[in-house]
């Protein structure tokens, strides 16, 4: 891990977003992307995937966000930390 004093911010995949078709709504090429992943990962237990599978890598993808955000917050409470020390 980095030091408290520079929070490094971790991000999954690019979110760079591009209008829609119709223009009113912009859709993230990042969840386009994971979404391409997802069904190429799958793919490798046939065509015919379990829900309880497809359920499985839905609940990891969600944990391992939940995760990243924490390790987010935790870095940016170090740094405040350590600039309230400092003064």
């Amino acid at each position: 891990m980095g030091s408290p004093r520079s929070p490094q911010l971790r991000h999954r995949g690019v979110s760079e977003e591009k209008p829609s078709p119709k223009g009113e709504t912009t859709v993230l090429a990042a969840d386009e992307e994971v979404k391409k992943e997802r069904a190429k990962s799958l793919s490798v237990f046939g065509g015919l995937v379990s829900p309880k599978l497809r359920g499985a890598q839905l609940s990891f993808e969600t944990a391992l966000e939940t995760l990243v955000e924490i390790a987010n917050t935790r870095s940016s409470m170090l740094a405040a930390f350590e600039r309230i020390t400092k003064k």
